[in-house]
């Protein structure tokens, strides 16, 4: 930290990380850029928030917000928990 300030990071606005203009970075918090992540390629839900369970298949929502996670809900089917968020 400096300054009792907490650090902030360098963001690309529209995701393209080779694009270094000036117009295109802006500094945010952590958060901020987790927030536009993209998408892993190993996700299998194709969405954010949507997991499975291990143990029952059930498919779940959940949803991070200030830091905490808050659990949604669980379903039988994947589409009935996307429709939740």
């Amino acid at each position: 930290m400096y300054n009792d300030l907490s650090p902030q990071t360098i963001d690309h606005i529209n995701l393209i990380l080779d694009d270094n203009r000036i117009s295109n970075l802006r500094a945010v918090t952590g958060s901020d850029n987790i927030i536009k992540q993209r998408i892993r390629c190993d996700n299998k839900t194709r969405s954010k928030g949507i997991y499975q369970t291990k143990y029952n298949k059930k498919w779940c929502a959940a949803a991070c917000l200030n830091g905490k996670r808050y659990f949604l809900g669980s379903f039988l089917y994947e589409r009935r928990s996307c429709k939740f968020l």
